[in-house]
């Protein structure tokens, strides 16, 4: 490995003007390692190109260049993804969806009235789905974390790290597609349920009736038709029309597959320099 030479060429794609910035670590593809370089406008530190370098120092081909690139630029939104998007997803998780459906349990699982009934079991599967769901994203966040630092501390992503953190990724789009739509679901039947315990007698009456209008507020609504609404770019599809199963969410991934790569043909392949 010619580190001289390796700088050598990435300099001879630098322009008038640019100042060029390594990434932090070496790339791993086809059993080869690649250097990543950005180049930045010296004054307003705009990003403006791409280059990708073997670690023998030539110039890699272009279709290898852009898929260099790919795994580097998918890996940097996966990380920011976690820090903000992920995050917020398990934090807008209602906390007291639990205690309320135990709340309610025995006096809506007996009621005579099939109506009542489905309303229950939809909004006890959505329970039992979103509890179980939001510890599973915060392992998801923590695969995430530690594999990228196990990158940074050893600057460079491997295969195996790559794999790692993308099928973790992947994992965490079915769950929020399952999480948004099941709650959206529950949107028409907890009314349901509303009506009914209004004309029952238990202790936490007041306050389970409280919790499940919050579960359909205005507020409540606004944020779930948004969430549902900004997971993927309208062009790709309508994750509206998808069942709320596993090929539903399986279905959903694939579109985020296709977003990434269109948001990737339009905002980085033209910046290549190879």
């Amino acid at each position: 490995m010619s580190t001289a030479l390796v700088e050598k060429t990435a300099n001879s794609k630098k322009g008038m003007f640019e100042k060029k910035e390594q990434y932090p670590y070496i790339i791993e593809f086809n059993e080869r390692d690649y250097y990543y370089y950005l180049y930045k406008n010296a004054i307003t530190q705009k990003g403006v190109g791409a280059f990708v370098v073997e670690e023998n120092g030539e110039a890699a081909d272009r279709q290898t260049g852009i898929s260099v690139c790919f795994r580097t630029e998918l890996v940097n939104y996966i990380i920011k993804f976690i820090k903000t998007g992920l995050t917020e997803n398990i934090k807008r998780s209602p906390e007291f969806i639990a205690k309320t459906t135990e709340a309610i349990r025995p006096i809506a699982s007996g009621s005579s009235d099939l109506n009542v009934q489905e309303a229950f079991r939809n909004f006890n599967n959505m329970s039992e789905y979103l509890n179980d769901n939001k510890d599973r994203l915060w392992e998801i966040h923590y695969t995430i974390k530690t594999a990228y630092d196990e990158v940074l501390q050893n600057r460079r992503l491997t295969n195996e790290l790559y794999e790692k953190i993308l099928e973790a990724y992947n994992e965490s789009h079915r769950r929020i597609f399952m999480d948004g739509m099941l709650q959206n679901m529950n949107l028409s039947t907890i009314p349901v349920l509303i009506d009914f315990l209004k004309n029952e007698s238990f202790a936490d009456k007041p306050w389970a009736i409280k919790n499940l209008k919050l579960l359909i507020g205005m507020e409540r609504k606004r944020i779930l038709k948004d969430s549902i609404k900004n997971m993927v770019e309208p062009a790709i599809g309508d994750p509206h029309t998808l069942p709320i199963n596993e090929e539903g969410a399986e279905a959903f991934k694939q579109m985020k597959d296709k977003e990434t790569e269109m948001l990737f043909q339009k905002n980085s392949v033209p910046t290549i320099r190879n």
